[in-house]
């Protein structure tokens, strides 16, 4: 109201003056539809005063505040627009508030809704904005919802171990891994390996409780390195095995002195849809990375040392071992394999699909290695490698290779409907690296890097750290989350980690996708402070951004919600399985 004690000018009369407030109009500001006369003119502002539908004032910038969602009525000029904000005033440009626009209508009697504005919503640890606007980030620690333990066995001997986990679109959970005694799921099932090594497939419920078990039985030893859920909960692991193989169709024949590979898809109900092995005598191969697209394709990736065929042309290796891309279909027919490769030794560790079909392989490779566009020669040792490949044909799109004269090995690759493209490396050198990703150097045991869909560089961490990464995620909601194993103190942005013992401690780990700031880390450790091992080697998330962790780990371990103890105190690994907020 300080608009009117003010001098009147030239023409104004008590009788104007009282007409004025008669008809609601001024002569720089409208009178609001719920009272209060706006229009000051401030910094920005064109002290129009236009009306706001609550009775919105106008700030130091011009943006009408506080006036509900729009609507008002007044006059206003047909087809003129300015700006709105319906937040309290103090949150206007603070943290992700900002105003929006509205639209005086055709009949000029008042303004449309305010369109595009941002107020203010609860902080979600999902990412490192301040939703709430109060000037303030939240703190997100990845606190636990719950965690289990699976394992029974009170032999001693008896170990079980999970290698990767998938969540569904209802948040049923799929695990994968290994055992090699009694493991008994109660209603789910027992099964006993009878001291060789067997895999196994199991769905849980969001709660953790197991729903069936699949096993995939072998007269020697078999071992599922990683897992993929489609969106309609079909499964597909793959892995390495010796001997013979059984995953529930009969026995497939193997190699006693050579390891193949195996290929198991089953349904959402346990079920198998197919198992095919791929390998020959002369050498072994290795199975590590599976992914499924949104057509049901399946890709795998590995290493070969001898000749084998998915079911297309026979691929035979240049040297100790070459990396293989083989894509099926959803029935398990070949549709495309080839090999990639020189005499000095390359595995592929982890495969994905690009949202336009495009396959990505990543790995390690000593001596050079060629997708098609040219060598990339390892600065030293192994070097880390990244290669995006036609979806139709797995003809080179573009490649790169990252490393210096240690080991860098690439062992986890994720992408994400944006196509994002996520490497972890894990480091088998007890000497920190010195790695260029594309952004200059970065120093560390092991590294997180971010690339876009045409390989350029979005950032890298390195740990100050030892052990490494065994898998990456894309979350969905604006989050990259890291898992694997670290002996402390390691820091990965947030400040140092302490672990007990001299042993490796499960680490998760979660960074802004866009920028690489770090959110939150844990490293969860042995609960009686002893030097026992303990490793993530496989995470998701569900659709509220809650985080699943899986892996295994002998003595005792306490994510927060109580003690898990392995093997029944008598020894042996134990799977462990934690769900912890975003």
């Amino acid at each position: 109201m300080m608009d009117l004690i003010r001098p009147l000018g030239p023409g104004f009369t008590l009788a104007s003056l009282l007409a004025m407030f008669v008809c609601g109009c001024a002569d720089d500001g409208a009178e609001s539809g719920g009272g209060s006369v706006t229009g000051g003119k401030g910094a920005g502002g064109d002290g129009s005063g236009a009306a706001s539908a609550g009775g919105g004032q106008t700030d130091g910038g011009g943006a009408t505040v506080g006036g509900g969602g729009g609507g008002s009525q007044g006059p206003c000029e047909p087809g003129t627009s300015e700006s709105c904000y319906s937040g309290e005033a103090s949150t206007l440009d603070v943290g992700s508030c900002h105003a929006g626009t509205r639209t005086c209508n055709d009949a000029g009697t008042g303004f449309g809704e305010c369109a595009g504005e941002v107020v203010p919503s609860a902080d979600s640890c999902a990412t490192v904005a301040d939703e709430n606007c109060d000037g303030e980030l939240s703190v997100c620690t990845g606190n636990t919802q719950w965690s289990e333990g699976y394992g029974n066995d009170d032999s001693g001997a008896g170990s079980e171990r999970a290698s990767d986990i998938g969540v569904d679109a209802q948040g049923n959970i799929y695990m994968a891994g290994d055992f090699n005694e009694l493991f008994d799921l109660g209603a789910a099932g027992a099964f006993d390996a009878g001291g060789t090594q067997d895999a196994f497939v199991m769905k849980l419920t969001p709660d953790g409780e197991p729903i069936w078990v699949h096993p995939i039985a072998s007269t020697g030893s078999a071992h599922v390195s990683e897992l993929a859920v489609d969106a309609d909960g079909n499964v597909a692991v793959v892995g390495t095995f010796s001997k013979d193989l059984d995953a529930g169709a009969g026995v497939m024949p193997g190699e006693t002195l050579y390891w193949k590979v195996f290929l198991v898809a089953l349904t959402s109900d346990g079920d198998l849809r197919f198992g095919k092995v791929f390998g020959s005598s002369g050498g072994s191969h290795s199975g590590n990375g599976v992914a499924v697209d949104v057509d049901g394709r399946i890709a795998i990736t590995g290493g070969v040392g001898s000749g084998i065929n998915f079911g297309g042309n026979q691929l035979n290796t240049t040297g100790n071992s070459d990396v293989f891309v083989a894509v099926f279909d959803d029935q398990g027919e070949h549709i495309m394999s080839k090999r990639f490769g020189d005499a000095s030794g390359q595995v592929g560790q982890g495969v994905a699909f690009m949202p336009d079909g495009d396959v990505v392989v990543a790995g390690d490779a000593y001596g050079q290695i060629d997708f098609g566009g040219g060598p990339l020669a390892s600065a030293g040792l192994s070097d880390a490698f990244v290669a995006r490949l036609d979806g139709t044909t797995l003809e080179h799109v573009w490649s790169e290779r990252f490393g210096d004269s240690l080991n860098q090995d690439g062992l986890s690759l994720a992408t994400d409907a944006s196509g994002n493209i996520a490497l972890a490396t894990y480091g088998s050198s007890a000497t920190s690296s010195a790695v260029d990703f594309g952004g200059g150097a970065v120093n560390g045991y092991f590294y997180i890097v971010k690339l876009d869909a045409d390989g350029g560089f979005g950032w890298a961490r390195g740990s100050t750290g030892l052990r490494g990464i065994s898998r990456v995620h894309f979350d969905g909601l604006g989050s990259l989350i890291a898992v694997g194993a670290g002996e402390g103190p390691l820091d990965l942005g947030g400040g140092p980690l302490e672990s007990f013992g001299f042993s490796y401690d499960i680490l998760v780990a979660k960074f802004d996708l866009q920028s690489g700031d770090h959110i939150w880390s844990r490293l969860v450790a042995d609960s009686n402070q002893q030097a026992s091992l303990q490793q993530a080697h496989g995470v998701d998330t569900d659709a509220n951004g809650n985080l699943l962790v899986a892996g295994y780990f002998f003595g005792n371990i306490n994510f927060g919600d109580g003690e898990l103890v392995s093997g029944q105190g008598f020894g042996g690994s134990d799977v462990f399985l934690a769900k912890l907020e975003p």
